[in-house]
Order: C-alpha cells, then sequence, then structure tokens
C-alpha cells in the first residue's frame, strides 16, 4: 500500500502533489494557509489496486 492510500490530493501539475490528507476539508485548509491552489484538482487515492483498476470486489 502506497503512502496516498485513501487520502484526499491535490495536484498543482500532473506530477506535483502538494498535499495529501485524510479529508477533503484538510486539504482544502492546507492550500489556504499556504496560499496555494490545486490547478490540476482534488481526489481521493484509491485504497487498493482494483479501486484504480475499477474491477469489482471479489
Amino acid at each position: 500500500m502506497t503512502p496516498l492510500a485513501g487520502k484526499g490530493v491535490a495536484l498543482a501539475s500532473p506530477t506535483e502533489v502538494p498535499v495529501a490528507a485524510d479529508s477533503p476539508r484538510d486539504v482544502l485548509a492546507w492550500l489556504s494557509r499556504h496560499e496555494r491552489r490545486a490547478s490540476y484538482g482534488m481526489l481521493r487515492a484509491p485504497n487498493a489496486r482494483t479501486e484504480a483498476e475499477g474491477l469489482a470486489p471479489q
């Protein structure tokens, strides 16, 4: 499992993650405090490979 699994992630560029946190609210709070933007959006990193691949749970 990766360190970002299940975290809310902000993307400043396709490869730059300035912040990852347990909740979207925490991500937004960090961005606001540091006067940063998620120019490429926000998402929740998948917990497991099956979530990333779109496979149904077994």
